[in-house]
Formats: C-alpha cells, sequence, structure tokens
C-alpha cells in the first residue's frame, strides 16, 4: 500500500520543484498559445502551398542557427550556473561571437535560398524577403534565446517566464495587426511584418538583461574550442530532425510538405512539457558535472522516468484531439490528422535524447557526444532520405521512429559507458582577450 504520510511528505520537500516546474510551463504555455494562435492564422491566411515554402525557409533558417553564437547560451548557463562572478565574461564572450556568426550565417543562407526557392520574381526582392526571413529565425532568435538563458543561468526563473510570455503575445499581436488590420496575405508581406516583430523582441530582450550587469569582451578559448564542437554537434542533431522535411520537399509538392509541417509544428509545440523540465534541470546537471559524467548519469536517470510519463500523457491528448486541426487549420489541412495521430508520440523519444545530451553536456562532454551522435547521425540521415525517396511521406514516418529510437539508445549508451570509465570533466582554462584570441 502507498504510504500517503510519506507521499505528502516528499511532495512538501519537492515543493520549490514543482512549484518551478508549474511556473515554467504555465509561461511557456502562455507563451506557446499566442505563437500557436499566431502559427494557426499565418497558415490558414498563406494556404498549404506557401505555409509550404515558408517552412522549408524556416527549417534551412534553422541548420544555420546551431552556429549562430557557438553554443553560447549552454556555456552561459554552465558557466554562470557554478561561479556566478564569470557572468560578465561569459557574456561579452557571446555577444562578440553571437554577433560576428549571426551576420555571416545569415548571409550565407539567405544567399544559398535565393537559388532554391523563388518567393519573387525579382531577384533582389527576393534575396530581400529571404534575409528578413532568415534574419528573424537565425541572429534575433539566437539573442532572444540568450537573454532567457541568462535568466536561468542566474535562477531567475521568472525573469525568463517572462520573455517567453512576452515574446509570444508581440508574435500573436503582430500577426493580427498583420493579418486583419493590413490585410496581409502572402508570404513577401509577412516577411516584413515576422522582422519587425523580431526586432521589438530583441530590443526588448536587451532592455531586459540590463540589471546584470555590463559585459566584458574577452574571448574564451576553451569556449571557442567547445562552442565549435557543440555547435556541430547541434547542426547534426538539427540536420537529422530536419532531414524529413528535405527529404520530403525533394519528392513532393509545396502542398505536401505545408500539411506535414503543419503536424509537425504542433507536436513541437507539444514539446513544451519537455522543454519546461530542460529549464529547471540543467543548471542543476551542469553543477553536478563538475563530479564528472557518473554525477550527471545518476540525475539524468532519476529525472527520465518523470519526463517519460510527462510527454507520454502530453502524446495521449495529442493523439485524442488531432481532428481539431481540421476546423482550426481548415479544410486543406484535413490530411494532417493522420500525420499528427502518427508523429505525436515521438515526443517521448526526443525528450529523453535531449536529457542525455544536456547530461553529456553538463559533464564537458562535449567532443564524446559530437562523435557518437555525429556517426549514428549520418547513417539515421541516409536511411531517412532513402525510406522517403522510395515511399514518400509513409516511408519518411516509418525512418522518423527508426531513427530516433537508435539516437536515443546511442546517446545513453554514450552517457553510461562514460560513467563507468570514470571520465572527469576538464579543467577550466582562463579566458584570454578578444585582440589576443585572434593573434593566436
Amino acid at each position: 500500500m502507498i504510504d500517503a504520510a510519506a507521499l505528502a511528505q516528499k511532495l512538501i520537500s519537492r515543493r520549490a520543484d514543482i512549484l518551478g516546474y508549474l511556473s515554467s510551463t504555465a509561461s511557456l504555455t502562455i507563451g506557446l498559445v499566442a505563437q500557436t494562435l499566431a502559427f494557426v492564422i499565418i497558415a490558414r491566411v498563406l494556404g498549404s502551398a506557401q505555409y509550404g515554402e515558408l517552412t522549408l525557409v524556416m527549417t534551412w533558417s534553422s541548420i544555420g542557427l546551431m552556429w549562430c553564437g557557438l553554443g553560447s547560451g549552454e556555456m552561459m548557463r554552465r558557466r554562470v550556473a557554478r561561479d556566478r562572478a564569470d557572468y560578465p565574461l561569459a557574456l561579452g564572450h557571446a555577444l562578440l561571437v553571437l554577433g560576428a556568426t549571426s551576420i555571416v550565417i545569415g548571409l550565407l543562407t539567405a544567399l544559398i535560398l535565393q537559388y532554391a526557392i523563388s518567393i519573387d520574381p525579382d531577384p533582389f526582392m527576393n534575396f530581400l524577403i529571404i534575409l528578413a526571413l532568415v534574419a528573424s529565425n537565425q541572429g534575433l532568435t539566437a539573442w532572444n534565446s540568450l537573454a532567457e538563458k541568462i535568466y536561468l543561468a542566474h535562477e531567475h526563473y521568472a525573469g525568463a517566464n517572462i520573455i517567453n510570455i512576452g515574446s509570444g503575445l508581440v508574435r500573436a499581436g503582430v500577426v493580427l495587426i498583420a493579418c486583419f488590420a493590413f490585410g496581409v496575405h502572402d508570404l513577401p508581406g509577412w516577411a516584413f511584418w515576422l522582422f519587425l516583430s523580431s526586432l521589438i523582441i530583441a530590443v526588448a530582450c536587451a532592455i531586459a538583461v540590463i540589471p546584470f550587469g555590463p559585459p566584458r569582451f574577452w574571448l574564451i578559448r576553451e569556449e571557442l574550442v567547445r562552442g565549435s564542437t557543440m555547435s556541430l554537434s547541434s547542426l547534426i542533431s538539427i540536420l537529422r530532425m530536419n532531414v524529413d522535411v528535405m527529404a520530403l520537399g525533394a519528392v513532393a509538392p509545396p502542398a505536401v510538405v505545408g500539411i506535414y509541417g503543419v503536424a509537425r509544428r504542433i507536436v513541437g509545440t507539444a514539446a513544451i512539457v519537455s522543454h519546461s523540465f530542460d529549464r529547471l534541470v540543467y543548471s542543476k546537471l551542469a553543477i553536478a558535472g563538475r563530479d564528472g559524467p557518473a554525477a550527471t548519469l545518476q540525475l539524468a536517470t532519476r529525472y527520465s522516468g518523470l519526463v517519460t510519463g510527462l510527454t507520454l500523457a502530453a502524446s495521449a491528448l495529442l493523439y485524442v484531439a488531432a481532428p481539431i486541426v481540421i476546423p482550426v487549420f481548415g479544410a486543406q489541412y484535413s490530411a494532417a490528422v493522420p500525420v499528427l495521430k502518427i508523429t505525436c508520440w515521438t515526443l517521448v523519444l526526443t525528450s529523453l535524447q535531449f536529457l542525455a545530451m544536456d547530461a553529456i553536456n553538463a559533464a564537458d562532454q562535449h567532443k564524446m557526444r559530437l562523435m557518437v551522435e555525429g556517426a549514428v547521425s549520418l547513417v539515421c540521415m541516409a536511411l531517412v532520405c532513402a525510406l522517403t525517396y522510395g515511399y514518400a511521406l509513409d516511408g519518411m514516418l516509418i525512418g522518423l521512429y527508426v531513427t530516433q529510437t537508435l539516437i536515443v539508445a546511442a546517446l545513453w549508451g554514450t552517457l553510461w559507458w562514460l560513467a563507468q570509465q570514470g571520465t572527469p570533466a576538464p579543467k577550466t582554462e582562463r579566458p584570454i582577450p578578444a585582440a589576443q584570441a585572434v593573434l593566436n
């Protein structure tokens, strides 16, 4: 029998964690509800074909996003969670790297998409439209994410929650104004308004982090190497997670990509369940990581059961609610219902992936994660491409589950192996001035 008194005592002892998770989830929910409203309106206004083009731009932009900042957000949470005195150096390093990489990667991505997607018949206007979409989904998004992580690194969860809620409300408000007040009905028009909303949020985030103090503009050499390693690892991860859209876009018309994009976006929205959990536990994993992988494995194992239960519940809810897609998005998206019912269960697998990734990163084993994830991801991407080429959407869905399962097994197996080896966390090096880093 369950000991009610012991259970009550345990819940009381974990009161702060429970309230923190509920608060985090509530804030993310409010922000995502606002963003989902915006997403629904844009999907309906643009139609499946134009929304398919937007999905392709966002997918390719997300690949470049992995290089914007070279993992500065993770670095911020890891270093500042361990020592608050590191904040000025961490911020200065993050701003230098984020500014340089965002400009280079943004322009490169826009140039590539210029020759792949035709939104406007005028080449120059086509480039400007794509650049606005890319900047909104890369550099500005990276800065907004860094601002949130600054608050999380200081364990100022209320501030991080406000950033999430505010961002969602601004985006929703801009969508309502653009579509209903100014009659925006096409992708070129939406590109302008998306850039405007992203710029407003970025300025607000800059003002929000001022109380934490000014930056010291130094580059931290070890974080350049570690950040590059993490960005490459994240790039491989995002390629693996987006190979479905890219492969489908190569064999199916934009309307099919748009239908799949809607189902995919809904599943991504439901990932709030695990994202809110991650926001709270990563600092704890980073602190435990000072003692190496064995400590982060022990902590991640404790969290795995809880995150699995949460995502199973979310997946079941999505499965039951899937038919709502038709009245919400319109009859043109009716084919998204069965796709959503199939893909909703991937929430469990992706949450376990991210928990293992966090545990490995928190133990400063970025290179090991890169080697293992890179090798497995190459196999996974080849498998998804082959199945999609041979069987279109059906093959892609099969490949999705096979590859997600392989990645979970590989990451948790790696974490367990590192813990058994007794691998220590690398020593932290001293930061160096930016000018000296360039000369070296």
